[in-house]
Parts: structure tokens; C-alpha cells; sequence
């Protein structure tokens, strides 16, 4: 069974169901995307092989729904464009794409809200390539966020294939090294056939969440699931901060 981690975290006030989970919010900051990405990865080296993928979003709500988009940058070029109706005072959903030549993928988004617009914007790419243009993207945004007077969010998660000797010993001994590399104290766990995932508060991820696994609202800055593939047999993980946001 594939899980979907659910929609890209949202600012205050929003709640996201993430497997057995209530995601209360995001903490609204820009914080450091290219660290907490290479944090993921130092922490996910000795149980990840081959490629590894890498998968950032950042939000934004704005209080005017007049800001252009975000620029990309330099190295990107746009594949597709659209506008979509909206729904509502002939509002529209801007939307544009762009890719590089090494196969990374940068999404653009302005969706009217109630109070204004949002802004997202998503880098996906592998991750040794990744890292750096999520480096190039935090600086512009940076600047972005200080010309329309807004705070964004970001949620880094990385994927890649389980090293096969470790996942021998079990998929809770595997999450349970992870937890202990991370130097984490699990918050949470989420249990079901051919997954198992945990919630951990750690001191290595500036990120930051709130959740509420009963009913008590706890810290959160990092998510860890491993997932069989129920076609292949293989396992993955995949390791989020504050949050998981792709499926695993």
C-alpha cells in the first residue's frame, strides 16, 4: 500500500491529516532549506544507495493578490504555462514550470485565497544537483518574500532506496537508527501493512511543526517512513523536515 504524505504544509492554522496524524502548523520562517537538506542527507548516508532524490516547497500567503510570481533564477527554462479560471471573481491559477538540463523540475503557483494570494514554489530534482540550485532558489526567495512584505515556509524531504542489509533487521530497528543518528525524540509513530513512520523532534533541523498526536500539541522538525513496494519488493525511505509531503 503507497501512503501520500498529504499537501505541502501550510501556515498557522492549517490541518493536514499525515497517516494516523494531525499536523497542527508549520512555523512561518524561511529558515535554512539548503542546510536542512544537506542535514537529511548526512543523516540518511549509511542507510540510502544509488540516487537520491530531493523535493522542496516553499509557501507563502501574500495580502495582495496582485504580486508577479517569484523569479526562477538563472539556468532554468520554462517548459509549460497555464492560467486557470479560479472559480470565483475572475480569479486565476497562474502556473509555470521550468526544468534545467541535468532533469530538475522548478514549479511556480499563484492561487487566489480569501485574503489575498498564495505563493509556492517546488524544486525537485536529484539530490547531489539539487542541493545547490535549492541553495540558489532560498537566496532568491529571500528576496522575494522582502519586495511583497511576506514570510514563507519551507518542508525539504528526501527519497531513495533502503541499503539491503539494513532492512534484514526490520523496518522498526532501521527507523530506530535513524531516530538515534537524528540524536531525536520520537514524538509520534504510524503503523500499517509494508510502512512504518515516526514524528521526531531534533535539535539538527531548523524547521519547525506543530502536531497533535492525541491531545496534546507537540514540536515537530522531523518525519522518517520506510515503505515496501508491493511490486518490486524494495524498500525506501524517505526522511522530511519539518514534515512529509510526498508519497512514500
Amino acid at each position: 500500500m503507497k501512503r501520500n504524505a498529504g499537501l505541502w504544509v501550510l501556515l498557522v492554522a492549517a490541518v493536514i491529516m499525515l497517516g494516523g496524524w494531525s499536523l497542527v502548523h508549520a512555523k512561518a520562517a524561511d529558515g535554512n532549506a539548503r542546510g536542512d537538506a544537506l542535514a537529511l542527507l548526512e543523516l540518511a548516508h549509511e542507510q540510502l544507495e544509488g540516487p537520491v532524490q530531493l523535493s522542496a516547497k516553499w509557501s507563502a500567503a501574500l495580502p495582495s493578490d496582485e504580486a508577479a510570481l517569484p523569479a526562477p533564477g538563472t539556468g532554468w527554462e520554462e517548459v509549460s504555462g497555464a492560467d486557470k479560471d479560479a472559480g470565483h471573481a475572475g480569479a486565476e491559477i497562474v502556473t509555470r514550470t521550468y526544468r534545467t538540463a541535468d532533469g530538475a523540475q522548478l514549479t511556480l503557483m499563484a492561487m487566489p485565497v480569501d485574503s489575498g494570494m498564495r505563493i509556492t514554489v517546488k524544486l525537485d530534482g536529484e539530490a547531489a544537483a539539487a542541493v545547490e540550485q535549492l541553495g540558489a532558489l532560498q537566496e532568491e526567495l529571500a528576496h522575494y518574500s522582502d519586495r511583497v512584505h511576506a514570510k514563507g515556509a519551507w518542508v525539504v524531504n528526501i527519497q531513495g532506496a533502503v541499503k539491503g542489509q539494513l532492512i534484514a533487521d526490520g523496518e522498526l530497528k532501521l527507523m530506530e537508527s535513524i531516530r538515534e543518528a537524528a540524536a531525536a525524540e520520537a514524538v509520534d509513530s504510524y503503523v500499517d501493512s509494508g510502512s512504518y513512520s515516526m514524528s521526531m523532534s531534533s535539535d539538527k533541523f531548523t524547521a519547525e511543526a506543530a502536531m497533535k498526536p492525541g491531545s496534546k500539541v507537540q514540536k515537530i522538525n522531523l518525519q522518517a517512513a520506510v515503505h515496501r513496494d508491493t511490486e518490486n519488493g524494495a524498500w525506501r525511505l524517505t526522511l522530511g523536515t519539518p514534515a512529509l509531503f510526498i508519497e512514500y
